[in-house]
């Protein structure tokens, strides 16, 4: 019965812990991304460009 309690124990501390660094992986990364005009510039010219390859249907046809 320790066995178990203890297994549980370890396998309960080792989810917190990675659970924990990829928390704070994930906050550090939050701000990777940077909004600047170049960036809204390429985003614009590639949504451009999709609509231009896939024109929208329309439903009534």
């Amino acid at each position: 019965m320790r066995f178990v309690y203890f297994s549980v124990l370890i396998a309960t501390a080792y989810w917190f812990l990675v659970s924990l660094v990829r928390l704070i992986l994930a906050k550090r990364n939050l701000n990777v991304i940077v909004e600047s005009t170049e960036r809204n510039a390429k985003v614009n010219a590639l949504e451009r460009a999709w609509t231009a390859e896939n024109p929208k249907v329309e439903e009534g046809e």
